[in-house]
Parts: structure tokens; C-alpha cells; sequence
């Protein structure tokens, strides 16, 4: 039974490390993982898609902006 939180993963030019950091993430069982992604144009997205995650591809708001956004589209509100 899933763990009833969401992650959420921002991210930017993150292919070299976002597969492990996802499978470390998914071991937990979370209800839902997103990844918020700031433009990237290295493969991060099409990676964390094909891993299972939730991608959003807002572009380059800057940091704070991108984790207002995962936590307004998180589906898990527990």
C-alpha cells in the first residue's frame, strides 16, 4: 500500500543523477512523485517519465516558484 505523501523533485540539467535519486525515492512507496522541471535539455525529463514520475515542465521560473508549483499540483492532500 503506498505511503500516503508526495514528492515532489525539482530539477534542471539533472540526467546524470536523476534515475537514482527517483529508484531511491520510489524504494519508499510514496503515493505520488512529481518532478518539476526548470527547463532542462539534457534527457531529465523523458528519464524521470520513464521511471514512473509525474513531470511538469513549467520552464525557467527560478527555484522558489517551481516548489510553490509541485506543492499547488500536488494530488495527495494528506
Amino acid at each position: 500500500m503506498p505511503v500516503p505523501v508526495s514528492v515532489q523533485i525539482c530539477t534542471l540539467n539533472e540526467a546524470d543523477n536523476i534515475e537514482a535519486c527517483l529508484e531511491s525515492v520510489f524504494s519508499s512507496n510514496p503515493e505520488e512523485v512529481v518532478v518539476i522541471d526548470g527547463g532542462s535539455t539534457d534527457g531529465t525529463r523523458e528519464i524521470a517519465q520513464r521511471i514512473g514520475a509525474r513531470v511538469l515542465n513549467p520552464g525557467r521560473l527560478g527555484l522558489g516558484p517551481l516548489r510553490k508549483l509541485g506543492y499547488m499540483s500536488a494530488r495527495t492532500s494528506t
